[in-house]
C-alpha cells in the first residue's frame, strides 16, 4: 500500500516540477534575447512573505528595443538566503561590460538577465524532480520487498525464495 503512496508523491512531484519551470520555459522560448550593457548592480536584502530574509542581484541595464535603446532595471530570478552564495554571483557582473539578456516583447522593459538551461536558473524544478525521483524510488523498492511469501501449491506452506522442493510434501516449487 505504501508504494502506491509514494508513486502518487512522485506523480505529484513531477507535476509540480512542471508547474514551477513554466516561467523559465517561457523566458527561455518566447522571451526576445538582445546584449544589454550593464549601467549598476547591487545585492539588495529583501523579505519574502513570511519574513525570511533573502538576497537577490539587481542589476540596470541599457539594452536595443527595435533599434532604440531602453534603459531599465531588474532582479535576478535566481536569490537564495545565503549572501555568501550569491555575492560570488553578482561580482561575475561587471559595469559597462555587455551581458545577454532576454526582454518580453509584450512589455519590453520587464527583462531578465543570468538566464539559460543551468542549475542554478531551473534550481526549484530540480530540486522537486530529485524528490520525486526519490519517491519513485522508495515506491519500486517497496514494491519489489513487499511481496507475498511463495506457497506451495500441493500442501500451502510457506516456502523459501530458492527451495526447488516443498520441505514439507517434495512437491516442486515453480520458478514463476
Amino acid at each position: 500500500m505504501w508504494n502506491w503512496g509514494f508513486a502518487l508523491a512522485a506523480f505529484l512531484l513531477t507535476a509540480t516540477a512542471f508547474w514551477q519551470a513554466r516561467h523559465q520555459w517561457t523566458v527561455l522560448n518566447r522571451w526576445k534575447p538582445v546584449t544589454g550593457t550593464l549601467l549598476s548592480r547591487e545585492v539588495p536584502r529583501n523579505h519574502d512573505s513570511d519574513g525570511y530574509l533573502y538576497f537577490q542581484i539587481s542589476a540596470a541595464f541599457r539594452y536595443p528595443v527595435d533599434g532604440k535603446p531602453k534603459e531599465s532595471s531588474a532582479l535576478s530570478f535566481v536569490h537564495s538566503s545565503d549572501f555568501g552564495w550569491i555575492s560570488p554571483r553578482a561580482l561575475t557582473y561587471q559595469v559597462g561590460t555587455q551581458y545577454p539578456l532576454r526582454y518580453d516583447p509584450a512589455r519590453p522593459e520587464v527583462f531578465e538577465f543570468g538566464v539559460g538551461y543551468t542549475a542554478s536558473y531551473f534550481r526549484t524544478p530540480l530540486l522537486f524532480l530529485s524528490a520525486a525521483a526519490a519517491c519513485l524510488l522508495l515506491s519500486l523498492s517497496l514494491s519489489r520487498f513487499s511481496k507475498p511469501p511463495k506457497r506451495c501449491v500441493q500442501c500451502n506452506q510457506t516456502v523459501r525464495s530458492f527451495f526447488r522442493y516443498c520441505p514439507e510434501c517434495g512437491e516442486s516449487i515453480s520458478a514463476a
